[in-house]
């Protein structure tokens, strides 16, 4: 009665062998998976590249090569605004410093009016883009 018939005893050790081989199978679609969330939260720094030759590999290394160019995409971006805002700092500064130079006060309180509000609206854009990068907003 207490005996377990070989069969019996042979099926549950498949059954065991293919439920770890399966889990193990699966471990990296987590570690996949843990990368994308990683990512959607902000984090450019993760690296999915795998060296395997299934499926789940060639969806890991696609995955790596888009967040490797997001990165340099976001880079360029932050590179070009930069030069953007200083390009036009520069103009808005010496309109200023010639606005100064204006006789009639009425024009020249409005013309220093104008581009301080220029000056303003450059400041505030630099400090939105620095708001969505401390923020880690892609």
């Amino acid at each position: 009665m207490g005996v377990i018939s070989p069969l019996v005893e042979e099926k549950a050790c498949i059954f065991t062998l293919s439920f770890l081989w399966i889990i193990q199978s699966l471990r990296p679609l987590k570690n996949l998976k843990d990368q994308i969330q990683s990512f959607s939260n902000g984090n450019l720094e993760i690296d999915c590249k795998s060296d395997k030759k299934d499926e789940i590999a060639d969806v890991a290394n696609e995955f790596d090569t888009a967040v490797k160019k997001i990165a340099l995409l976001l880079n360029s971006r932050q590179l070009f605004l930069r030069t953007v805002m200083h390009e036009l700092k520069t103009p808005i500064a010496k309109g200023r410093i010639v606005s100064e130079l204006i006789d009639d006060n009425k024009q020249k309180d409005r013309m220093i009016s104008i581009f301080d509000k220029l000056n303003f609206l450059i400041n505030d854009f630099s400090n939105i883009d620095a708001w969505r990068l401390e923020l880690n907003y892609i």
